[in-house]
């Protein structure tokens, strides 16, 4: 959205959304032993409902005023937030571990890695000539990131559910 009060102040404002829900990603069904693609009745068979969700958003602010003497002070002001939440089935790899009681049990994988960031620009610059121009300014930049993931493991009394949910958070 572009806003021009008068012909030396402008504002623009810039927001983009996205998201995404994605059942059953990235699986390729392998025998945790020899490590090999499982084919036939057992591919997709999966003791965990695996999932991908993810989300993303850009919220951005720019702000330009030109002085009487042709001078420009400009601020632009940006915030970004990325999130995904990623359900993957582990049981292979821990359900050997358990022997005899493997079975019993699922292991779905939570990874849930969290971005956000923050950046501010502003500048002062000269009228545009052919002698001398100047230009100044500074820019700050600040990124956190949290990655948070873990296990759970869940007891099926008599025998492992196919695609059992795990619990949303």
């Amino acid at each position: 959205m572009l806003i021009e009060p008068d012909q030396d102040l402008t504002i623009d404002l810039i927001g983009i959304y996205d998201f995404s829900n994605t059942p059953n990603a990235g699986i390729i069904d392998g025998n945790a032993q020899t490590l090999q693609p499982i084919y036939g009745q057992y591919a997709g068979y999966n003791f965990a409902n695996t999932r991908l969700q993810s989300s993303y958003y850009v919220l951005e602010g720019n702000v330009s005023y030109r002085f009487e003497d042709s001078i420009t002070a400009t601020s632009s002001t940006s915030f970004s937030h990325f999130a995904a939440h990623e359900t993957s089935d582990d049981t292979t790899i821990f359900q050997p571990a358990l022997g005899s009681l493997g079975p019993l049990f699922d292991f779905p994988g939570i990874v849930a890695p969290t971005t956000k960031t923050v950046t501010e620009e502003f500048r002062l610059a000269s009228p545009s000539n052919d002698q001398f121009e100047w230009l100044g300014g500074f820019f700050y930049d600040h990124e956190g990131q949290q990655l948070s993931g873990r296990h759970q493991r869940r007891l099926y009394r008599g025998h492992a559910a196919r695609c059992a949910r795990p619990r949303r958070q």
